[in-house]
Protein backbone atom coordinates (compact mmCIF):
# COMPACT_ATOMS: atom_id res chain seq x y z
CA UNK A 1 0.00 0.00 0.00
CA UNK A 2 1.71 3.17 -0.73
CA UNK A 3 1.32 6.00 1.73
CA UNK A 4 2.17 9.62 2.31
CA UNK A 5 4.38 11.34 5.57
CA UNK A 6 3.29 14.29 6.85
CA UNK A 7 5.83 17.23 8.08
CA UNK A 8 6.03 20.03 10.04
CA UNK A 9 9.90 21.21 9.39
CA UNK A 10 11.62 18.01 10.53
CA UNK A 11 9.27 16.40 12.70
CA UNK A 12 7.19 13.59 11.65
CA UNK A 13 3.31 14.07 12.22
CA UNK A 14 2.04 10.85 10.50
CA UNK A 15 1.54 8.18 7.88
CA UNK A 16 -1.55 8.70 5.56
CA UNK A 17 -3.24 5.93 3.55
CA UNK A 18 -6.05 5.69 1.05
CA UNK A 19 -5.68 9.12 -0.12
CA UNK A 20 -7.42 10.75 -2.72
CA UNK A 21 -7.45 14.30 -4.54
CA UNK A 22 -10.91 16.48 -3.66
CA UNK A 23 -10.52 18.36 -6.29
CA UNK A 24 -7.66 20.33 -8.11
CA UNK A 25 -5.48 21.55 -5.25
CA UNK A 26 -7.26 20.02 -2.01
CA UNK A 27 -6.21 16.00 -0.86
CA UNK A 28 -8.29 13.92 1.44
CA UNK A 29 -6.36 10.40 3.42
CA UNK A 30 -6.64 8.59 6.80
CA UNK A 31 -3.65 9.43 8.85
CA UNK A 32 -2.31 7.66 11.93
CA UNK A 33 -0.39 10.62 14.03
CA UNK A 34 2.64 10.23 15.76
CA UNK A 35 3.25 10.90 19.18
CA UNK A 36 4.76 14.28 18.17
CA UNK A 37 2.02 14.35 15.70
CA UNK A 38 -0.65 14.33 18.55
CA UNK A 39 0.79 16.94 20.39
CA UNK A 40 -0.40 19.29 17.01
CA UNK A 41 -4.15 18.15 17.67
CA UNK A 42 -5.03 21.92 19.19
CA UNK A 43 -3.24 23.17 16.27
CA UNK A 44 -5.98 21.54 13.92
CA UNK A 45 -8.55 21.46 15.76
CA UNK A 46 -8.19 25.43 15.16
CA UNK A 47 -7.64 25.11 11.99
CA UNK A 48 -10.70 23.34 11.34
CA UNK A 49 -13.30 25.50 13.47
CA UNK A 50 -14.31 27.43 10.50
CA UNK A 51 -16.65 29.90 12.25
CA UNK A 52 -13.60 31.24 13.89
CA UNK A 53 -11.72 31.24 11.10
CA UNK A 54 -14.33 33.15 8.84
CA UNK A 55 -14.70 35.79 12.02
CA UNK A 56 -11.01 36.60 11.79
CA UNK A 57 -10.42 34.98 15.54
CA UNK A 58 -6.86 34.98 17.13
CA UNK A 59 -5.03 31.97 16.50
CA UNK A 60 -4.92 30.28 19.88
CA UNK A 61 -1.59 29.10 18.89
CA UNK A 62 2.29 30.72 17.48
CA UNK A 63 1.98 31.46 13.47
CA UNK A 64 5.25 29.30 13.17
CA UNK A 65 2.47 26.17 12.90
CA UNK A 66 1.39 27.68 9.64
CA UNK A 67 4.57 27.15 7.88
CA UNK A 68 6.74 24.53 7.05
CA UNK A 69 4.50 21.70 6.21
CA UNK A 70 4.85 19.08 3.44
CA UNK A 71 3.92 15.46 2.57
CA UNK A 72 7.20 13.24 1.24
CA UNK A 73 6.05 10.20 -0.68
CA UNK A 74 7.29 6.59 -0.93
CA UNK A 75 10.15 7.72 -3.38
CA UNK A 76 11.48 10.44 -0.76
CA UNK A 77 9.75 13.31 -3.10
CA UNK A 78 8.78 16.62 -1.40
CA UNK A 79 5.98 18.69 -1.91
CA UNK A 80 4.68 21.44 -0.03
CA UNK A 81 1.92 22.03 1.18
CA UNK A 82 -0.89 24.60 3.63
CA UNK A 83 -1.27 23.94 7.03
CA UNK A 84 -3.48 20.66 6.75
CA UNK A 85 -6.54 19.87 9.13
CA UNK A 86 -6.86 16.76 11.12
CA UNK A 87 -10.29 16.02 12.60
CA UNK A 88 -11.58 13.40 15.31
CA UNK A 89 -11.92 10.75 13.16
CA UNK A 90 -8.55 10.82 11.93
CA UNK A 91 -9.07 12.15 8.40
CA UNK A 92 -6.37 14.94 7.19
CA UNK A 93 -7.05 17.30 4.30
CA UNK A 94 -4.48 19.45 2.89
CA UNK A 95 -3.58 21.86 -0.48
CA UNK A 96 -1.14 22.02 -2.72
Amino acid sequence: MKSLKLYHGATLIGTITNYTVEDLFQWSGEIELTLEGVEYQHVFDSLADEEAMMEGSDLPFDESYLEGWFIEDDAGEKTEIAAPTVNADGEVFWRD
